[in-house]
């Protein structure tokens, strides 16, 4: 099961810190990356947030305590995460458009679980 939307990104357009509720698995996939002002470090950049709370308060480069995590948007790139981790896309500063594609995905299991409920107990069998 899947859900999936275009960001379309013109000069100042950006996507504020967040996560995807109700959801397993959260995906992007870039088209175009525009062109971005190369003057502004993180123009259109997707970036990843330390899921440990308390590490976003300290960040120490190329440490374990680097909590920020960016990504290139590079057209053919896929980007596939955890839909509970917090990210955002830095504000796109530059011409052209920048265009990418994301989805959730929710992975749906047939089998049965080990709840008493599911469970006979006259034939010690899975119901």
């Amino acid at each position: 099961m899947f859900d999936s939307w275009a960001n379309v990104c013109r000069n100042g357009n950006y996507n504020v810190v967040h996560t995807h509720p109700n959801a397993m698995w959260s995906i992007v996939y870039y088209v175009t990356s525009g062109e971005p002002d190369q003057s502004i470090p993180y123009s259109g950049l997707l970036e990843l947030l330390d899921p440990r709370e308390s590490a976003n308060y300290i960040q120490v480069p190329n440490t374990v305590l680097d909590a920020r995590m960016f990504i290139e948007n590079k057209p053919g790139r896929m980007v596939v995460f955890p839909s509970w981790t917090k990210h955002m896309v830095h504000p796109f500063i530059g011409e052209g458009v920048r265009i990418s594609i994301a989805c959730n995905v929710n992975v749906v299991e047939d089998i049965k679980t080990n709840r008493p409920q599911d469970f006979d107990v006259a034939t010690a069998r899975q119901r």
